[in-house]
């Protein structure tokens, strides 16, 4: 379902992008598109493939809104807000206690203020 809707949105900014570029043949509206098209991809909260169909628990902390999924012992949070800002893995490690029900384990953080990754210490599944 979720590949179906970006399919639908890609076309969507597909003609877009033909439209602007229709309009201005100077490249100006091509750049202009294709920032356009960026800054929509970059607001999506699509999961790596091991994390694909699985449910996502919306979680704020401080002002950082996170997508976490659990798969297992691991967990992914992807934020979903556009911000600039020091401390978002710290944000990310406290979303995915409450949102997975699990402990974050101790030196498992791992990605990037975007996409965060963590290895979990669960006493139920």
């Amino acid at each position: 379902m979720k590949i179906l809707q970006f399919l639908r949105s890609a076309a969507a900014l597909a003609g877009v992008k033909a439209l602007l570029t229709g309009l201005g043949r100077s490249g100006a509206m091509t750049r202009l598109a294709m920032i356009l098209a960026l800054a929509a991809l970059a607001s999506c909260d699509s999961p790596d493939p091991d994390y694909a169909g699985l449910p996502a628990t919306r979680v704020s902390v401080d002002g950082s809104t996170f997508a976490v999924r659990r798969n297992g012992n691991e967990a992914q949070a992807i934020r979903v807000n556009m911000e600039r800002r020091a401390g978002v893995m710290a944000r990310a490690f406290v979303a995915i206690e409450p949102a997975t029900g699990c402990q974050v384990r101790p030196g498992t953080l791992s990605g990037d203020p975007a996409v965060v990754y963590a290895r979990l210490s669960c006493s139920a599944p």
